[in-house]
C-alpha cells in the first residue's frame, strides 16, 4: 500500500551523474534519525490530543450524552474524525510534494516527502494505541486484540519499521512516487464520512449514497489506477515505454508492487460487495413497506358515498 518497496528498488544506475541543478539542489535538509523520531513523536501526541479533545466535545455538548452507550458511539466518531482529518492532511502533503517534484519525479526534492512521512507513522501508531486500548477496555486479551485487527497491526508495524529504513537510503530520491501514494488516503477521506454518517443514523439519506458512490471511484482511481500512472511516469523518465517499464526495475520492486495492486484489488471487491448489499437491503425495505402500505389500505373501510 506504500511506497517503500518501490523506492528501495528503484534502480538509478540509467540516470546521468551530473544532473542539473535546477531539480537536484538540495534544498531539504538531509535525513536525521532524531529529527525523524521527535517528528513522529509529536504527531503521534498531536493526533492523541486531537482523539481526547473531539471525545470530550462529543460526549459532553452533543445529543449522545444521553445516550446509555453515548461515549461509546462519542468515542467511534472521534476517531472516524480524527482518521479523516488525516486523510485531509495527508492528500494537501501529496498534492504539494507532487506540484513541487513534477519537473522530474526521481530526483526532484519537497521538504514535505520525510516531514510528512514522520507524521504518518506518528498517526498509525497513534491508531495501534487506540485500538489496543479499545480492546483492553473491552476485556479482550492481548491476543485477541491482534487476532481481531490482525491486518492494521501488520500494515502498522510494518511501515513504522521500514519507513524510516527506506527515507534513510533513498537520499531524497523519488519524492513524487511518495507524492502519489500519499493520495492513495483520498478514499478514506470519503470511507469515514460514511461512518460517521451511520453513526448518525443517516445510512437511508442520499448523502449516504452519494458519499458510498464518491468511495468507489475514488478507491478505483487512488488505489488501482494510480500504478499504472506512475509506471507511465517511470517510463517517460527513463525513456522507454510502459509496455517495457518493468524491465528497468528489480524483480522485488515488481513484486512488491503486484503484492500491493492485489491487496487493493481485494478491498475494491469488499466495498463493492458493501454497496450491493446496500443497495439490496434497501430495495427489500423499500419492497416491504409498500406490501405493507397496501394491506392497510385493503383493511382500512371505505368511506361510503
Amino acid at each position: 500500500m506504500h511506497p517503500a518497496s518501490l523506492l528501495q528498488s528503484l534502480d538509478f544506475s540509467h540516470f546521468e551523474t551530473d544532473p542539473s541543478p535546477s531539480s537536484t539542489s538540495r534544498l531539504v535538509p538531509p535525513f536525521t534519525l532524531p529529527g525523524y523520531l521527535q517528528t513522529m513523536t509529536l504527531s503521534c501526541i498531536a493526533f492523541t490530543s486531537l482523539f481526547l479533545t473531539l471525545y470530550y466535545l462529543l460526549s459532553r455538548f452533543t445529543p449522545f450524552r444521553r445516550l446509555d452507550h453515548g461515549k461509546s458511539v462519542a468515542r467511534n466518531l472521534a476517531g472516524f474524525l480524527v482518521s479523516g482529518i488525516q486523510a485531509v492532511t495527508a492528500t494537501i502533503a501529496g498534492l504539494i510534494i507532487i506540484t513541487q517534484t513534477n519537473s522530474d519525479i526521481l530526483l526532484a526534492q519537497s521538504s514535505w516527502a520525510n516531514w510528512y512521512s514522520a507524521v504518518f507513522v506518528g498517526y498509525l501508531l497513534y491508531d495501534l494505541s487506540l485500538i489496543l486500548l479499545t480492546d483492553l477496555r473491552a476485556k479482550k486479551s492481548l491476543f485477541a486484540s491482534i487476532r481481531s485487527h490482525l491486518a492494521v497491526y501488520i500494515h502498522h508495524l510494518a511501515f513504522t519499521i521500514v519507513a524510516p529504513i527506506t527515507l534513510s537510503v533513498r537520499n531524497h530520491r523519488a519524492d513524487y512516487i511518495i507524492g502519489c501514494f500519499l493520495l492513495m488516503e483520498v478514499p478514506v477521506i470519503f470511507l469515514h464520512t460514511q461512518n460517521v454518517l451511520a453513526g448518525l443514523g443517516r445510512s437511508a439519506t442520499r448523502l449516504y449514497v452519494y458519499n458510498g458512490l464518491l468511495t468507489i471511484g475514488s478507491y478505483f482511481v487512488f488505489r488501482l489506477a494510480i500504478f499504472p500512472y506512475m509506471f507511465h511516469r517511470l517510463a517517460q523518465r527513463k525513456g522507454t515505454t510502459l509496455l517495457h517499464v518493468h524491465k528497468t526495475l528489480y524483480t522485488s520492486c515488481i513484486l512488491g508492487t503486484i503484492a500491493c495492486i492485489s491487496i487493493q484489488v481485494y478491498w475494491f471487491l469488499m466495498i463493492c460487495r458493501k454497496a450491493y448489499r446496500y443497495t439490496k437491503t434497501q430495495s427489500l425495505q423499500k419492497t416491504v413497506l409498500v406490501e405493507d402500505a397496501k394491506v392497510q389500505e385493503a383493511f382500512i373501510p371505505k368511506k361510503m358515498e
